[in-house]
């Protein structure tokens, strides 16, 4: 391994809304990709049990609940296998 893809999504845990659908109450809603469109370009770790650290700052939109906003990493290879994925609020 050597060049690996981070994608990281913001989203709402629970949005309240009457949508045209007749639906009210909406879970996990995606608010933002982190970089955009594309990925952020990580160097694959040396060696096994170390670590890469990606920090990344989001503006929350006004009509955002802070307390409800969460973030989803997922990690991946060129050849699309995922490696790993983490959620942290």
């Amino acid at each position: 391994m050597d060049s690996l893809s981070l994608y990281v999504a913001i989203l709402e845990d629970t949005l309240l809304f009457n949508a045209a659908n007749g639906e009210q109450t909406h879970y996990d809603v995606f608010r933002r990709a982190a970089w955009g469109l594309n990925p952020y370009r990580v160097q694959a770790p040396a060696n096994v049990n170390d670590s890469v650290v990606a920090t990344v700052s989001v503006s929350i939109d006004p009509p955002w609940q802070q307390g409800h906003i969460y973030a989803v990493g997922i990690v991946q290879e060129k050849n699309g296998s995922l490696l790993q994925e983490v959620e942290k609020p």
